[in-house]
Parts: C-alpha cells; sequence; structure tokens
C-alpha cells in the first residue's frame, strides 16, 4: 500500500489529488482490470464502506475477462481485503459471464448497485452471434459479497439483441429512477439512455430516450452521464474522437458534437472512454489523450487526465487539464469514478499489461532484423506487448486518486 498526495496548480485553479495503490495480479499470463470504486455510506454500523470490482484478463486473447472478483475497505486508503470470486456472476454452460460492471450507490433504495453486461465466449473468443445483455447485482453489507447477477428486459425485437450497459456512469433522478446510459448494435454502433425503475431489488426498464450514433468508425458508444444543475452531460466514444450530447430532461439529448478544447482544438482522445467527476466548481471530464510523449502506450491510454468542463461553452478549459494518474507504459484507460462526500471524487484504474501500438511495433522491428520466423512467432503469442509496458514501469498497479 502507496499513497502520495499531488496538489496541482492548472490555470489558477488548485485541484489536490492524492494517490494510493492497491496491489497488483500481473504474472505474464494475466492482470487484473476494469478496477471501479463504488461507496456504500453506511455499511459497517454507520460507517462507509468502499466496495471495489475488478476481473482478470486473458493477455493471450482480445477482452477474454474472468468472473468478477471484490475487495472492499473501510476507508479509500485501505485496508482492502484480498480480491475474492463472486460465483453469480457467469453462467458457465453457456460460456457467458459478466464484464465491464460499475458499481454506484442508489440513494432511493440505499442500494450500491453494478450494472455492467454479459460477454459470451466460443472457443475462448468473444462471439459476436450471440446476444449481449444488460447485468446488475446488488452489493450485500452484511456478507461483503453480490447477488447474483440479473438481466434487464429491453423488450422484444432485433434492436437490441447486442446491447448493454458496459463501463456506463448512471445517474439517480430526485425521484430515485435511474437514468442509465447503454448502447447496442453489430457493427456500428448507437447509445441511448434509459429510464428504470430501481426497488433495492429489481431493475426495470420504463422508457427508452432518444438514440444517437455516427457514420464515422463504429459509431457511439459506452456513453457516461452526469448531471449538474439541471442538465445532462452525455461523453461517448468513437474510434476517432469522443463527443459530448446535452440534455435539459435526461432522455432527449441534442445532436453530439466532437469534444474540443477551448482554444478550438480537438481533445485527441481516440478509440477509448470518457467518465465525469463533479467537484465544487462543476463537471470535469477525466479522459486519456495522444500528445502527451504516449505514443508507446496502446491508444494513448495513459496518462489520465482530467479537464473542467465550461457549461455554457462546452468545452474544455485546456489551461484546467491535469494528470490524475501517471502514465508508466500500459494503457489505464478502462477506468471509473467514484463521487465521494464533501465535493470530493475518486478516479481508479488498472494497469493493463497488453500493448498493440507503435512501441510494439517498433520491438518486433528489432526483433526481425535477428530473430528467425518461428522465434517472431513465439514472441507475438507469448508476450502480447507486456514487455513494452514493463519497460516503462507498469506491473498492473491498481491505483486510487482522491480528487479534491
Amino acid at each position: 500500500m502507496a499513497s502520495g498526495a499531488d496538489p496541482c496548480q492548472c490555470g489558477g485553479v488548485t485541484v489536490p489529488i492524492e494517490r494510493t495503490t492497491l496491489g497488483s495480479g500481473y504474472d505474464r499470463e494475466t492482470c487484473w482490470v476494469h478496477a471501479r470504486v463504488g461507496i456504500h455510506p453506511s455499511a459497517d454500523d454507520g460507517a462507509p464502506r468502499f466496495v471495489t470490482t475488478l476481473q482478470r484478463l486473458d493477455l493471450s486473447g482480445s477482452d477474454v475477462f474472468g468472473p468478477i472478483h471484490s475487495m472492499s475497505a473501510p476507508s479509500w486508503d485501505g485496508p482492502w481485503t484480498t480480491p475474492y470470486r463472486q460465483e453469480g456472476f457467469t453462467w458457465p454452460e453457456q460460456g457467458r459471464t459478466v464484464c465491464d460492471f460499475w458499481p454506484i450507490w442508489h440513494e432511493h433504495s440505499q442500494t450500491l448497485l453494478g450494472t455492467g453486461h454479459t460477454v459470451t465466449y466460443t472457443d475462448g473468443v468473444v462471439d459476436a452471434t450471440k446476444p449481449r445483455r444488460t447485468a446488475y447485482a446488488v452489493h450485500r453489507p452484511e456478507s461483503d459479497s453480490w447477488s447474483p447477477a440479473r438481466l434487464l428486459e429491453m423488450g422484444d425485437g432485433p434492436t437490441f439483441f447486442r446491447s448493454g450497459a458496459g463501463c456506463a456512469q448512471w445517474v439517480e433522478r430526485d425521484d430515485g429512477d435511474i437514468l442509465l446510459p447503454v448502447y447496442f448494435g453489430v457493427g456500428r454502433m448507437a447509445s441511448t439512455v434509459v429510464r428504470c425503475r430501481f426497488d433495492g431489488e429489481t431493475l426495470r426498464r420504463v422508457e427508452y430516450g432518444s438514440t444517437h450514433s455516427t457514420d464515422i468508425g463504429r459509431g457511439l458508444y459506452e456513453p457516461s452521464l452526469i448531471a449538474y444543475q439541471g442538465r445532462h452531460f452525455l461523453t461517448l466514444r468513437n474510434d476517432e474522437g469522443g463527443y459530448l450530447a446535452v440534455s435539459e430532461d435526461g432522455l432527449q439529448y441534442a445532436d453530439p458534437i466532437p469534444w474540443r478544447f477551448d482554444d478550438g482544438s480537438e481533445l485527441g482522445s481516440c478509440n477509448t472512454q470518457q467518465h465525469w467527476i463533479v467537484l465544487a466548481d462543476g463537471p470535469w471530464l477525466v479522459y486519456t489523450r495522444h500528445g502527451r510523449d504516449n505514443d508507446h502506450v496502446s491508444r494513448h491510454r495513459a496518462p489520465l487526465l482530467m479537464a473542467r468542463l465550461d457549461t455554457d461553452r462546452l468545452v474544455l478549459l485546456r489551461e484546467s487539464e491535469q494528470v490524475v494518474i501517471e502514465e508508466r507504459g500500459a494503457g489505464l484507460g478502462n477506468f471509473g469514478t467514484c463521487q465521494g462526500p464533501d465535493g470530493t471524487a475518486y478516479v481508479m484504474a488498472s494497469e493493463w499489461m497488453q500493448n498493440s501500438g507503435p512501441a510494439r511495433d517498433a520491438a518486433r522491428t528489432r526483433l526481425a532484423a535477428t530473430a528467425s520466423p518461428e522465434q517472431i512467432a513465439e514472441w507475438e503469442a507469448s508476450r502480447h506487448g507486456c514487455e513494452i509496458c514493463e519497460r516503462f514501469g507498469s506491473d498492473n498497479t491498481i491505483w486510487l486518486a482522491r480528487v479534491g
């Protein structure tokens, strides 16, 4: 366990950031990914409990995830329990499991509710011919465990055959209803926000909002939502750049616009997620982007950065940008955020020990100058780019930053 403080001065805005680590699980075959934290404010006889979910990635494949695990602590900086497997998140006979899970506190039901979606594997590979469904589960503080996962009914028809709330940050309305972002489709994807009702056990669909996509790349997907001063801000992933859409009611959104800084330049966050935190001065976007001397990181997915949203002009203030979690060669892109008490927020990420970026290409070129085709093939099959991450210091550390 390690921690440190880093009060940053950016454009006249000082935002203190403290960081701690929760260990690592890297063995050159697997590593921990999808680490996200939620807070149960009164789990331990009225005291808060920080609850993290995470799962192991098979480094030899693409998005091949193991079962959900959980760990918890009485404080953000520990002591943390050892991760232990949650049995109710897999359907072994179907080759199906839950991934992209995210725990968020639901005030109306006094429940820590986690949402994600299912993935099915055939012969160890993601099977896009099988349905994908939004999955959810409830944290049980008395046993510090999760209920078996259940599936959200989306209705009949082919539209939502492959849909889910993977890596989705949702918002609770004043009446307790949940505004849950989901994305759907095969090949080119679209996103919408679904109003759901949750009674502490069952999540039920009430209505759908507007649907948004683009002809660029794979469309708009992995949406995340925040509400601030009566407006709703939806950030969306795209292969060539992130997008922002705004709504008054949280369901009907204006056409998405590309993310830009206040100087007119593009954000540069391509083919990866963005999520939100809200501090005393308003919403901040947390993201990754190119242009940070990070060409060696796959898809430029580190460091994790944040910048404040100008809610009038709908741009990010470039001078406010600062590092939340440093880059050490591995990606930090599949991260999570969590609102804390008294204007604080938390950002969690685990170092993803795969690398398919330019640095790996360069390493392969160097190897090809002296190695045989068989040696190159063996290197490709066994190392998964992890040596690039290792060279810059990554070891699958799980980072948790307290912001504000």
